[in-house]
């Protein structure tokens, strides 16, 4: 009875004593979901701050919305003229009334862009935007695109060899600098980039495939390498605000701690220039040196 009793009272003991089977290693990822995981993270941070709140999110898309239109006035004067040697190289061979549709409606988009453009230069650089004036922004500049692309099909239909060797030339160079100019929204940026180069290139592929089957492909690369462009640009740039905005909430939260001081301290506070002159004195060390 005692040898049962005994045993029965070591059992838990012998169980605790006992090894516990191993863990199961975790299994790896595949491959495809941490590329995902991957190429997902990368995007997020091209196009916000998931650690932002609602304010400072609208903060820092009033800035990137800030940055784009200031730089349209410049892109409209540069539309303009192209638009100006479009009609001049290219009204022998083109037809007039589609040269002067788009030309009236290219104009028209872009001085109502120029026109925002210069309206938001009063505004303050820190006023937030919303959603909504950004997509309608994407929304004109995707509509421009989509003009110039249409041009460009029906003019390199029309044109002679070496008027399309100019056409393809310029409306390269039309590509990469509105994907760069507009890059500080990645909105703005890619709806440039992707409606230019892909209306382009379906136009192409199906008017001039027999001919020039190379062009839509080098054309794909092209839009591939732009749109990669077109984000590294954005994201830069919203790392740039991110550390901007982070410094000024610095130096707001010292601007609350030197006053609080200011006021309860009984020290006295000074600050000086960097020729060493005095620039600011508390209110205490006024009055300590006046009793002094």
């Amino acid at each position: 009875m005692d040898c049962r009793v005994a045993w029965f009272q070591c059992w838990p003991i012998h169980l605790l004593k006992a090894p516990l089977p191993p863990n199961p290693a975790p299994s790896p990822a595949p491959a495809a979901t941490s590329t995902w995981h991957t190429l997902r993270g990368f995007l997020v941070s091209c196009w916000h701050d998931p650690s932002a709140t609602p304010e400072q999110a609208a903060l820092i898309r009033g800035r990137q919305f800030h940055a784009v239109l200031r730089l349209l006035p410049l892109a409209g004067v540069t539309t303009l003229m192209m638009i100006g040697a479009a009609l001049y190289f290219f009204w022998g061979v083109g037809d007039h009334t589609l040269m002067l549709g788009w030309a009236l409606a290219l104009a028209a988009v872009t001085s109502a862009n120029a026109h925002a453009g210069l309206s938001w230069r009063n505004k303050a650089r820190n006023t937030p935007v919303s959603r909504r004036v950004v997509w309608l922004l994407t929304a004109s500049l995707g509509l421009s695109a989509l003009l110039y692309a249409l041009m460009t099909v029906h003019l390199f239909a029309v044109g002679s060899d070496a008027q399309r060797v100019v056409l393809v030339s310029v409306v390269g160079a039309v590509i990469a600098t509105g994907g760069w100019m507009f890059a500080g929204l990645p909105h703005t940026g890619l709806a440039w980039s992707l409606v230019l180069c892909g209306a382009t290139l379906v136009g192409l592929a199906c008017t001039q495939w027999e001919r020039f089957a190379v062009l839509p492909l080098l054309l794909a690369f092209y839009g591939v390498a732009l749109v990669g462009t077109v984000l590294l640009t954005s994201r830069l740039f919203l790392q740039s605000l991110i550390a901007e905005q982070a410094l000024e909430r610095q130096n707001q939260l010292v601007g609350l701690l030197l006053n609080d001081f200011e006021e309860n301290a009984s020290d006295g506070l000074w600050e000086t220039d960097r020729a060493g002159r005095l620039s600011h004195v508390s209110a205490r060390l006024a009055q300590i040196m006046g009793q002094a």
